[in-house]
């Protein structure tokens, strides 16, 4: 009989000779055994290709190699090879809490379809993390999870520090050959979610500088935020009781974007001021950063971004006192 684990790992790596020791070793030490890992070499020009297959030895892990075409499809291979009936995604230059799996395990239930932790690129926060008392920091349904994703952020859209059950993510793959693929596939899912749960726990480190499978984005690649955004609209159409939720998002979206290339460029500012007005006629009108925009266009990205920052402050803060308390 074949062997169909419990969870299957998914790492796309690219050209990560520095860091995949430390990612693979993190998983293949998890606490939780009934796991495969598919290895996904996206073309490597360094030494991962080797350092992959030591892994190899391990019957748990597997290794497929194809010429470099991006972290999407590396991510959707894996998904064509996964057996589990969970799917974790891992990035080749990240790391994983050893029990990152059996404390996300320990939720599953028959109509839960994503459990995820928290994660952090804070080095010293996550080593620290003994995941004494966990709690759960969010449980919803439905439409409750599409609006906590992007209300509160009490639900991420990446694809990382979670289980997503495979028969709800198989059907949203991510958009290859563009970047900021997380973003389609991360919200698209919440379509047609059951149950979601988030838990209280540093269990995923990602290094802030990624080299990671993501080729260079340059400012002109920037721009596959437009068709990104035009494709989750376009998959939440027949939902006209979400669409405000959706043009949230995307206006959230292209102005972070803008944000990040006005600093570089005033080229673009037309095209990015179409999509902005576009999705602020039909946004959540109660939305902070909507009504900021409409009141103060110039001063909007100052704002944004100062408000952004302070955010920060206080997630940290709260965390700080959520570990006090336990």
């Amino acid at each position: 009989m074949e062997w169909k684990p419990k969870i299957s790992i998914i790492v796309p790596i690219y050209n990560v000779e520095d860091y995949l020791k430390e990612c693979l070793d993190s998983i293949q030490n998890q606490t939780f055994t009934d796991f495969e890992c598919i290895m996904v070499n996206d073309g490597s020009t360094d030494s991962s290709q080797k350092i992959a297959e030591q892994y190899l030895v391990d019957n748990r892990f597997y290794l497929l190699n194809q010429p470099n075409s991006g972290q999407s499809v590396a991510r959707n291979k894996g998904l064509l090879l996964a057996k589990g009936e969970f799917i974790c995604f891992v990035d080749s230059d990240d790391i994983i809490h050893p029990r990152l799996l059996e404390l996300l395990v320990a939720y599953i239930q028959e109509d839960l379809d994503i459990v995820e932790a928290d994660f952090t690129d804070n080095l010293d926060v996550f080593i620290e993390e003994k995941c004494f008392n966990v709690q759960i920091s969010f449980e919803g349904y439905g439409e409750e999870v599409l609006k906590a994703c992007i209300d509160t952020w009490a639900i991420t859209h990446q694809p990382v520090a979670k289980l997503i059950r495979k028969s709800l993510i198989e059907n949203v793959l991510f958009p290859e050959n563009l970047i900021y693929e997380d973003l389609y596939t991360g919200i698209a899912l919440l379509k047609k979610v059951r149950k979601a749960v988030k838990l209280d726990f540093y269990g995923y480190y990602y290094r802030p500088n990624p080299m990671g499978t993501m080729k260079g984005s340059t400012v002109e690649k920037q721009l596959d935020i437009f068709p990104i955004c035009e494709l989750l609209e376009r998959y939440y159409s027949d939902k006209e009781e979400y669409m405000y939720y959706i043009h949230t998002v995307i206006f959230h979206h292209i102005a972070q974007r803008y944000m990040t290339i006005k600093k570089q460029t005033n080229k673009y500012d037309k095209q990015f001021n179409h999509w902005l007005n576009k999705y602020s006629k039909d946004a959540y009108p109660n939305d902070h950063y909507l009504k900021i925009y409409k009141l103060y266009p110039s001063k909007f990205f100052y704002i944004k971004g100062l408000e952004q920052f302070y955010k920060k402050i206080l997630r940290k803060a709260n965390k700080i006192l959520i570990q006090l308390k336990k």
